[in-house]
């Protein structure tokens, strides 16, 4: 039998923390994926996971600050 994956309005405040922390972990994972396929060669922050996960949450905030500045810039529907 299929598993359906659950939904927020299922879950309880405890699963939700929860829910959320796994999918920044999970969102966290791929975008290390997709940029160690985009760099080759490992730089120095690699090494280092004190600054690595500096550069990863900055990474993160530059990327969320353009997806906003994108949203916000584009027309609304229905908006007046």
């Amino acid at each position: 039998m299929l598993k359906r994956p659950c939904t927020r309005i299922e879950l309880n405040n405890k699963d939700i923390e929860e829910f959320d922390r796994l999918q920044k972990e999970k969102q966290e994972k791929q975008h290390v994926q997709m940029l160690q396929a985009q760099t080759s060669t490992p730089t120095m922050d690699t090494f280092d996971p004190q600054t690595r996960a500096k550069s990863i949450n900055e990474r993160i905030g530059l990327i969320q600050y353009q997806r906003l500045s994108k949203n916000l810039a584009s027309p609304r529907i229905g908006f007046r």
